[in-house]
C-alpha cells in the first residue's frame, strides 16, 4: 500500500509522490495535510483523470485512490473543495498533476467493483438499513415492524440527507466549475498582457537595433573617410620623403663638388705662396747685391755716377719684385 500525501498551503497543493501506476486497484490511498484554512469546512476531494472524474468517500481527510483514474496511463488532476452551509469557502488544485506510469501488465481493464461516491455511500447505507428492518420485521412481528417504521424513517432521514449531498456535490461542482473558469480567465488575462509586453520588448530591440545599425554605418562612413585622409597623409609623407632624399642626394654632390674645388685652390694657393715666397727670397738677394753694389760704388765712383747706380739698382728692383 502507498499513500501519498496532498499538501495544501496557501491554496497553493502539492503531492508526493506523484507517481502512480495504470491498473492497479486498491493500492494507493491519499492522505490530505490542510492549513489551518481548512478548519471546520467540509472538505470534499475529486479524482479528475482523461475520461473520467471520481470523488471518493473521505475518512478522516484519507481515501483510496479510485481505480477508474488508473485504467489509462497518463496525467491525473486532483482537486479539493472546501464548503460550508453549501458555499464554496476554499479550493485548491495540483500545480504539478500526478502521472500514471503505464504497466506492461494491464491491459487497459478492470473488474474491480466501481469506487463508492460519498452520496452513494450514504445511500446504500440506507437500504442496508431497510433491509436490516425488513428482516427484523418478519423474525420478530411487531417489535420488527416497529422497528422497520424506525428504520424507514432512519432510511427517509438518511436518503433526504443523500440527496442533499448530491445536491451539495452538485453545488461544489458548479463552485468547481466557476473557480476553474476565473483561473482559464485569469490566465488568459495574464498570456494576453504577456504577449503585449513581449510586443513591447519586441519593439524596443527593434528601435534599439536600428539605432545601433544607423550609428554603426555612421562610424562606417567616417572610418572610410579617416582611411582616405590616412591614405592621402601617407602619399604626401612619401613623396616629402622622396624630395628629401633627392635634395640630401643634391646637397652631398655639391659639397663634394665644393670640397673637391676648395681641395683645389687651397693647392692652387699652396703653389701661390711658394712662388711669392721664392719671389721674395730672389728679391731679398737682388735688393741685398744692389745695395753692395752701390756702397761698394760709393767708394771708388763718383757722386753721380752712385746716383745713377742707385737708379739702376731701383730700376731692377722694381722689375724683379714688379712694384
Amino acid at each position: 500500500m502507498i499513500n501519498h500525501v496532498l499538501t495544501v498551503r496557501g491554496r497553493k497543493a502539492s503531492v508526493t509522490p506523484r507517481t502512480l501506476v495504470q491498473g492497479t486497484v486498491g493500492q494507493d490511498t491519499l492522505t490530505l495535510d490542510l492549513d489551518s484554512e481548512w478548519n471546520g469546512l467540509n472538505v470534499t476531494v475529486t479524482f479528475v483523470a482523461a475520461t473520467t472524474e471520481v470523488t471518493p468517500v473521505l475518512n478522516a481527510n484519507v481515501c483510496e485512490i479510485p481505480h477508474e483514474v488508473l485504467v489509462d496511463s497518463g496525467e491525473v488532476d486532483v482537486f479539493v473543495l472546501g464548503t460550508r452551509d453549501g458555499k464554496a469557502m476554499r479550493h485548491a488544485s495540483l500545480a504539478h498533476k500526478m502521472v500514471v506510469k503505464k504497466s506492461n501488465m494491464s491491459d487497459g481493464s478492470t473488474t474491480a467493483d466501481p469506487s463508492i461516491s460519498a452520496y452513494r455511500q450514504a445511500y446504500d447505507d440506507a437500504v442496508k438499513a431497510t433491509e436490516a428492518a425488513n428482516s427484523a420485521a418478519g423474525a420478530a412481528g411487531s417489535a420488527a415492524v416497529e422497528m422497520a417504521t424506525l428504520n424507514k424513517r432512519y432510511a427517509a432521514q438518511i436518503e433526504q440527507q443523500a440527496t442533499a449531498f448530491s445536491t451539495d456535490q452538485i453545488q461544489r461542482a458548479n463552485d468547481f466549475s466557476t473557480a476553474q473558469t476565473q483561473r482559464a480567465n485569469d490566465f488568459s488575462t495574464a498570456q494576453t498582457q504577456r504577449a503585449s509586453d513581449f510586443d513591447s520588448a519586441m519593439q524596443g530591440y527593434e528601435n534599439a537595433f536600428n539605432e545601433a545599425e544607423g550609428e554603426r554605418t555612421a562610424a562606417e562612413t567616417k572610418r572610410d573617410e579617416a582611411e582616405k585622409k590616412r591614405g592621402k597623409a601617407e602619399e604626401k609623407r612619401a613623396q616629402d620623403s622622396k624630395t628629401r632624399l633627392e635634395e640630401l642626394a643634391q646637397a652631398k654632390t655639391n659639397a663634394e663638388t665644393a670640397t673637391g674645388e676648395a681641395n683645389t685652390a687651397r693647392d692652387e694657393a699652396k703653389k701661390a705662396a711658394k712662388t711669392a715666397t721664392d719671389a721674395a727670397t730672389s728679391v731679398d738677394k737682388s735688393t741685398a747685391a744692389c745695395n753692395a753694389a752701390t756702397e761698394a760704388a760709393k767708394a771708388v765712383l763718383p757722386l753721380g755716377l752712385c746716383i745713377a747706380n742707385g737708379r739702376i739698382c731701383q730700376r731692377i728692383k722694381k722689375e724683379v719684385t714688379n712694384d
